[in-house]
């Protein structure tokens, strides 16, 4: 059984295949942000991909003032995003 991400959602190998091949296709500009995984960067390995660093938040933030943990995400695109 495949454990389900951390919105109770999992996607296969094949689906995020279909995904990718589906964003190459696209003849705009497109902008995609996942869990950080080798298979991810495998995919999009021809594009721009960015790693940020995301807190978690704790449901109950009195007890643990907000902050739980990080984790690591990708932002991934196929132009330049300029800040």
């Amino acid at each position: 059984m495949k454990r389900a991400g951390a919105l109770g959602i999992s996607w296969t190998k094949e689906q995020q295949e279909e995904l990718s091949q589906r964003l190459r296709s696209l003849k705009g500009k497109w902008i995609l942000t996942h869990n950080d995984a080798s298979e991810i960067r495998r995919l999009y390995r021809d594009y721009s991909v960015e790693r940020v660093i995301v807190p978690k938040v704790a449901p109950n933030s009195k007890e643990t003032e907000g902050l739980r943990d990080y984790y690591d995400h990708l932002i991934i695109t196929n132009s330049i995003v300029s800040s």
